[in-house]
């Protein structure tokens, strides 16, 4: 699943996604928070809070699911017309 990261303000010490940017999910999960949390391929997935805290994933929340496949077929219909 690719998804688009749309918020990434108060992010945990060493976070590393940028708004605007669209990345790979490689495991959706629930954390021990109750938080849906998703593992990004190429990127730092764990580290420390500010209050020292260890975290692991992404919160889901920061991002949006990217649907390709129908703006394909859109794009496929309007041509064949």
């Amino acid at each position: 699943m690719k998804v688009t990261c749309i918020n990434d303000k108060n992010q945990p010490q060493g976070a590393e996604v940028t708004k605007g940017t669209e990345y790979k999910v490689v495991e959706e999960f629930m954390n021990s928070a109750g938080q849906n949390v998703y593992l990004i391929e190429g990127i730092t997935n764990r580290g420390k809070t500010k209050m020292g805290f260890p975290w692991y994933g992404y919160d889901a929340a920061r991002f949006a699911k990217v649907i390709k496949d129908k703006v394909q077929a859109v794009e496929y219909d309007f041509a064949m017309n």
